[in-house]
């Protein structure tokens, strides 16, 4: 690897756009009914594959790092909050960036995100390239980069990439969260008529179940973390610990989402109405795993819980959300009260109030006090 002085592009393939936005990240379709996977212009091997090699094509060619580059790539290594103490889940990412450039983008682009949000991490960063630096700008061109390069790969889905796109999925809808909330932007849908970062949620699945059942390969490998190098045979389990959730959650949610269900008949959805009944069922069964009187879930559960919801949507209801129809912009913030749950996650903070405003700003006068409990419980001192 090579190293340019400060502020200096990756290589001249990589600086295809400097712009905070790339094109529309589209992938594979979730649809259950017509889905089919892409063709490729290779050979699939008929040996099952878990995970690729350390070296591929992709990998043999030059990344240039800048000086600011090799310091964000410090801090992504360094730093608690962004995995270091996962030595072994960063070392299968970190690997896999290095033979497939799009992904290693993206790592940048999360700790450039992370460094822009952090005054203590902005200050030691600065220091240690000799200037200041817009960490929000260094992450929007590794992330324009990195979406304009994935967009590109995903249609040559195989077994060679298949791990590095999975993961690649995963942090492009990461970092469009890690960005911090965007005016106009609240992860469901735009007011411009964009689709949201939700769409690129979708679009993990779609790769997640192509990897698994069209291509053999086991995504899993990349959460296997390993044992501590500095203990490799303890065999202890980290305790696990149960922060107090809201009380007032606790005590209304039952009795609000009964009323949901009425306000459901009164709002009479305009997509397909038994999507709405099963994304409700499904919204309660989440709520009473996080507040029910017999829930035993740990802190470590919240985001398997939380985001497994958004994971099984169903297809009918994304473009409800989309399109903002009254009935799914109003379940959706009822969902969104549970991203406060989230807060003490560096890249979730300030998420849960701006995208319930922004279903605010959405709904029709008329319809705004169908959302009151979500508004309440956010402003709520409790949290």
């Amino acid at each position: 690897m090579r190293s340019t002085h400060r502020g200096g592009h990756s290589s001249a393939s990589d600086t295809t756009s400097n712009t905070p936005q790339g094109p529309p990240l589209k992938f594979i379709s979730t649809s259950q009914s017509n889905y089919s996977t892409p063709k490729r212009k290779y050979v699939v091997r008929s040996a099952p594959t878990r995970t690729q090699g350390p070296c591929s094509a992709v990998g043999t060619k030059p990344f240039l790092f800048s000086a600011i580059d090799m310091a964000l790539f410090n801090h992504l290594m360094s730093s608690t909050e962004l995995g270091s103490s996962y030595p072994s889940l960063q070392t299968q990412f970190t690997r896999l960036g290095f033979s497939f450039h799009y992904l290693l983008h993206l790592l940048l682009a999360f700790s450039s995100f992370h460094a822009s949000r952090s005054q203590e991490a902005t200050l030691r960063l600065n220091r240690i390239v000799g200037c200041d630096v817009d960490y929000h700008a260094e992450g929007e061109r590794h992330y324009s980069i990195a979406v304009t390069a994935v967009a590109e790969e995903v249609p040559r889905l195989g077994r060679e990439n298949g791990l590095a796109l999975f993961a690649s999925a995963v942090f492009v809808f990461i970092c469009s969260i890690a960005r911090g909330p965007q005016t106009g932007e609240y992860l469901a849908f735009c007011s411009d008529a964009r689709p949201g970062s939700l769409s690129l949620f979708m679009g993990v699945r779609s790769i997640l179940e192509t990897c698994t059942a069209k291509l053999s390969i086991d995504a899993s490998v990349l959460y296997h973390d390993a044992p501590s190098e500095s203990s490799p045979l303890s065999t202890e389990t980290p305790p696990q610990v149960s922060s107090p959730r809201n009380p007032k959650v606790r005590r209304e949610y039952a009795t609000e989402l009964t009323q949901l269900d009425q306000v459901m008949h009164a709002l009479s959805p305009t997509y397909d109405n038994d999507s709405y009944h099963l994304v409700l069922e499904r919204l309660r069964e989440t709520y009473h795993l996080l507040y029910g009187p017999d829930q035993t879930s740990t802190d470590s559960d919240l985001w398997p819980i939380i985001f497994t919801w958004l994971y099984r949507l169903p297809d009918q209801f994304i473009p409800a959300l989309q399109h903002r129809d009254p009935a799914a912009l109003v379940i959706f913030a009822f969902f969104i009260l549970l991203f406060r749950e989230l807060d003490s996650t560096w890249f979730m903070t300030g998420w849960s109030q701006h995208i319930v405003q922004g279903i605010f700003n959405s709904l029709d006068p008329s319809h705004r006090h169908y959302i009151q409990w979500p508004i309440e419980v956010l402003r709520c001192a409790s949290y």
